[in-house]
């Protein structure tokens, strides 16, 4: 959601590509690294591990780390 600036922001700040979706929604692209690479310990990684613990928090799941 557009209104959800200090996200929007925050995923910016590590590169982001954030462009209009529908009316209020964003679209949001992340441009991962390879497979090869090392994501622990990475802002990356850090963004990824919280938004996947809301989201499965939200629907009822649960991700182990």
């Amino acid at each position: 959601m557009w209104e959800n600036r200090e996200l929007l922001d925050g995923l910016r700040a590590i590169g982001a590509d954030i462009q209009p979706s529908e009316p209020g929604v964003a679209s949001v692209r992340i441009a991962l690294p390879p497979v090869e690479a090392d994501l622990h310990e990475t802002e990356l990684h850090r963004v990824l591990r919280v938004f996947a613990e809301r989201v499965g928090d939200a629907i009822g799941l649960r991700f182990e780390h």
